[in-house]
C-alpha cells in the first residue's frame, strides 16, 4: 500500500455535498481519487483485496471530513467494468451502502478528450472527473450484484462455450488427418474428443437443472423455451447476459448490445448509408443467435412464413438472417415482460376478433375456426354455422390479416 497522502483542509466537502471517486481497477491493486466540487481533494493506492476495501472506506471517511457519520449514499463510486477485478470491490461497497457505478471503459475513453499520457493514477483523477460530469440520479444504471444461482450459471454457461471450443477445434485437428500417421495419435485424440462430448452433456444436464429447480429461472426458462427455436443452451444465454432480463430496458437495447441492431449514417450531403449493424457488439452472443435463429425458421411456422416474405422481396440471406434475429428478441422480452407463453396463433385471433363482428354481425366470441400449419384461417363456425357469404367475406380478410401481422 502507497501511503495516505496529507488532506487539503481547504478542499474537506461540506456535508451537502456529493463526493465522486475513481477507481482504476488492476489485478493486484486499485487507486482512487476523491473529487469534489470538480476538485481533487485526496488520492491513493490500495490492494485490491478484503484488507484493501476496508481501508479505502476508512479512509473516505477520514478525507470527506466526516469520519463516522459520513452518509454512503452520498458519495458516488465510478469504475471501469473490467470483469473480475472489479466485481470484488464493487460488491464491498454495494454492501457498505454507496453508489457504485460500473462504466464501459470505451465510454470513459471517449468522454475524456485528448490524453497524451496514461498512468494508473491520471486513469483514477479521469474516471471521478467522468463520473463528476455524466451521473444522474435516477437515469445512470447503477451496479447491482448478481445472485449466486445467476453467478453458477454463468460459470457452467462459459465454461461450456470454452469446452464447445476446444472439441471443435479438436475434431478439425481429426478431420484434416494431419496424424494418421501416428495410430497412438490418433486414438488419444479420438478418445479425448468423445470424453469432451460427455462431459459437454454433462454441463448442459447441470444447466437444465439449475434453470428448471430455481425460483429465480423456472418462470422465464419455461417462457423461452416454449417458444420454437430456444433451446436450453440459448435460454441460459438470454438470461446470463440479459441478468435474467433485469439489465436491458427493451429488446432495442439488447439488439445494440449484441450487434444486431442497425444504424444508420448520415451527414450533410456527402455521408448517406445505408443502415448497418455496428461492430461495437458481443460477438459471442451475436454468433450464438444464429442457431437458434435457423431453428426458429425451420420449426415455428409464422417466423419461417417472416423469412419467406423477407425472401420474396429479394432481400439478402445476412438480412434476412439479422431481421429475424431482431424479430425474436422482441417477440421474446415481450413475453418475458407479459410472462406469456408462446402461442403463434395470438396475434391472428386479436386481429379476427376485431373484424368478424363487423363482418357477420355477430359477437366475435361466438365465433370459433381453425388454422393450418401456416397460421391462415381455414375455417370459421359457431353453435349455428355461419352463412356461405360470410364465410366468403371473412375469407377476404384472411390474407389482410396474415400479412399485417407479419409485415
Amino acid at each position: 500500500m502507497v501511503g495516505i497522502p496529507k488532506i487539503n483542509s481547504a478542499k474537506v466537502m461540506k456535508k451537502t455535498e456529493m463526493t465522486y471517486v475513481g477507481i482504476d481497477f488492476s489485478k493486484e491493486k486499485f487507486n482512487a481519487c476523491v473529487l469534489v466540487e470538480d476538485e481533487i481533494i485526496a488520492e491513493c493506492e490500495l490492494e485490491n483485496k478484503r484488507c484493501g476495501f476496508h481501508k479505502l472506506t476508512c479512509w473516505l471517511k477520514k478525507v470527506t471530513g466526516h469520519g463516522k457519520s459520513l452518509d454512503p449514499s452520498q458519495v458516488v463510486v465510478c469504475g471501469e467494468h473490467t470483469g473480475t477485478c472489479s466485481t470484488e470491490l464493487s460488491e464491498y461497497l454495494y454492501g457498505k451502502g454507496y453508489i457504485v457505478w460500473l462504466q464501459n471503459p470505451v465510454e470513459i475513453k471517449r468522454s475524456s478528450g485528448i490524453n497524451r499520457g496514461k498512468d494508473d493514477r491520471a486513469d483514477a483523477r479521469m474516471i471521478a472527473e467522468y463520473a463528476y460530469c455524466h451521473y444522474k440520479p435516477g437515469k445512470t444504471i447503477l451496479f447491482k450484484p448478481d445472485s449466486n444461482e445467476l453467478k453458477e450459471l454463468r460459470s457452467l454457461y462459459m465454461y461450456r462455450q470454452s469446452l464447445v471450443r476446444e472439441r471443435v477445434a479438436l475434431g478439425n485437428q481429426i478431420k484434416s488427418r494431419s496424424f494418421d500417421t501416428s495410430p497412438l495419435a490418433k486414438r488419444s485424440m479420438a478418445s479425448r474428443y468423445r470424453k469432451m462430448q460427455e462431459e459437454e452433456k454433462s454441463l448442459q444436464d447441470e444447466i437444465v437443472r439449475l434453470m428448471k429447480g430455481s425460483e429465480e429461472f423456472s418462470r422465464n426458462y419455461a417462457i423461452l423455451t416454449s417458444f420454437k427455436g430456444i433451446g436450453p443452451i440459448t435460454a441460459a444465454l438470454l438470461i446470463v447476459f440479459t441478468g435474467n432480463f433485469t439489465k436491458f430496458a427493451s429488446s432495442r437495447k439488447f439488439a445494440c448490445f449484441c450487434g444486431t441492431a442497425p444504424f444508420r449514417q448520415k451527414s450533410g450531403t456527402s455521408i448517406d448509408k445505408k443502415p448497418h449493424v455496428s461492430h461495437f457488439a458481443h460477438i459471442g452472443v451475436k454468433s450464438a443467435l444464429v442457431q437458434a435463429c435457423r431453428a426458429a425458421i425451420r420449426d415455428n411456422g409464422p417466423i419461417r412464413e417472416y423469412a419467406r416474405r423477407l425472401r420474396e422481396k429479394g432481400k439478402h440471406e445476412g438480412v434476412i438472417m439479422n431481421n429475424v434475429k431482431n424479430k425474436m428478441l422482441h417477440i421474446l422480452f415481450k413475453m418475458i415482460e407479459t410472462q406469456t407463453f408462446w402461442d403463434a396463433g395470438h396475434q391472428y385471433r386479436k386481429e379476427a376478433a376485431k373484424s368478424i363482428s363487423g363482418v357477420t354481425g355477430r359477437s366475435s366470441g361466438m365465433v370459433k375456426y381453425e388454422m393450418d400449419e401456416d397460421y391462415r384461417f381455414v375455417a370459421y363456425l359457431d353453435g349455428r354455422g355461419l352463412l356461405g357469404t360470410e364465410i366468403e367475406k371473412i375469407q377476404q380478410k384472411n390474407e389482410n390479416i396474415h400479412q399485417k401481422i407479419w409485415k
